[in-house]
C-alpha cells in the first residue's frame, strides 16, 4: 500500500513540476505579447499619417484623371465641329 502510495506522489511531484514549466512559458509568451502590442501600437501611429497622404495623391490623381478626359472630349468635340 506505501509503495503504491509513493508512486502516486511521485507522478503528481512529476506533474507539479510541468505545471511549474508551463507556468514559466506562459509568463515568457505574455511578455512577449505585450512588447509586440506596444511595438504595433507604435507603428501604426506612425503609418496614420502616410495613410491620409496616400488618400491625398489618390484623390489628387483621379481628379487630374477627370480632367484630363474632359479636356479630352473637349478638344475631340471641337476638332469635329471644325472638321479637322
Amino acid at each position: 500500500m506505501q509503495d503504491q502510495l509513493d508512486r502516486i506522489e511521485t507522478k503528481i511531484d512529476k506533474i507539479d513540476s510541468r505545471v511549474d514549466k508551463i507556468d514559466i512559458t506562459l509568463e515568457r509568451l505574455t511578455t512577449t505579447v505585450e512588447i509586440h502590442e506596444r511595438r504595433s501600437t507604435a507603428l501604426e501611429a506612425q503609418v496614420k499619417p502616410i495613410e491620409k497622404h496616400v488618400a491625398t495623391v489618390q484623390g489628387g490623381l483621379k481628379l487630374i484623371g477627370i480632367v484630363s478626359l474632359i479636356v479630352g472630349i473637349v478638344t475631340g468635340l471641337i476638332g469635329i465641329y471644325k472638321g479637322f
